[in-house]
């Protein structure tokens, strides 16, 4: 996530326009998340990794950026 991102985020939180709870996908990826901009706005926040998500439809994760079925 970028800055302009979180300014992104954080302008249409303050409009009301994320409600809780939130899932947010790729919390690990590098940078900023939005865990703490979520729950200082009294959202219920939620985070996971795509690898995470993928398992539990039943794909195999054989690197970051290669799936097999």
């Amino acid at each position: 996530m970028t800055s302009s991102d979180y300014e992104y985020v954080k302008n249409i939180l303050t409009k009301g326009s994320i409600k809780s709870p939130c899932l947010e996908l790729g919390v690990e990826q590098k940078g900023m998340n939005f865990k703490t901009l979520m729950q200082n706005s009294g959202i219920k926040y939620f985070g996971t990794v795509l690898p995470a998500i993928l398992q539990r439809a039943g794909r195999h994760v054989t690197s970051q950026h290669s799936l097999e079925s």
